[in-house]
């Protein structure tokens, strides 16, 4: 079946609209007030996404791959997601995510769901167990020219995407995709 279009699913306030994955996590990894204080921070543009990112990678830091795997089994999302990426699938519209979410939080979504990951920072890894440190660094002119590179690379114009998301999250969080200039 030839794709017509592609849906770009935000994660941290629209499929996860309680927290954000990260606060999710971190409230597993023993890191959540100082995470908070730093998403607030970015949200205030006092921070950059980079900084909010070294931060939170810390406190990933000895924790085992499989371990978090299974945290992210837990992540609750909205009710209904399975319902809209399968009417998707049905009418030949890609349901793909797009977000500032770590990776491995769009990979588990992905997996549980049927949406193609896209994008997200990554948490270095070594040896099956995170580092704490940040392998790759997301932001969102990285959302928006991954997602634009997509559906380009699918015969796509950005005419036949959309994007679903909130407003809440950093200073630009607001993310339209048209080519850059």
């Amino acid at each position: 079946m030839t794709i017509r279009g592609i849906v770009f699913f935000d994660i941290d306030g629209t499929l996860v609209p309680w927290m954000s994955s990260s606060s999710f996590l971190a409230g597993r990894f023993g890191h959540q007030r100082e995470l908070d204080a730093a998403e607030a921070a970015y949200a205030s543009g006092e921070l950059s996404n980079q900084q909010v990112s070294a931060i939170d990678a810390r406190g990933w830091r000895g924790h085992r791959v499989s371990e978090v795997e299974g945290w992210l089994a837990e992540l609750p999302v909205i009710e209904g997601t399975d319902t809209v990426v399968s009417w998707c699938r049905e009418n030949a519209i890609e349901p793909m995510l797009a977000s500032l979410a770590w990776q491995p939080v769009s990979e588990s979504i992905a997996g549980r769901f049927g949406f193609t990951p896209n994008g997200g920072p990554r948490v270095h890894v070594r040896s099956g167990t995170y580092d704490g440190t940040v392998a790759e660094h997301f932001d969102e002119d990285d959302k928006r020219d991954r997602s634009l590179a997509l559906a380009a690379a699918r015969g796509l114009t950005a005419a036949s995407c959309c994007a679903i998301g909130d407003r809440s999250g950093g200073p630009s969080s607001s993310v339209t995709l048209r080519s850059p200039r």
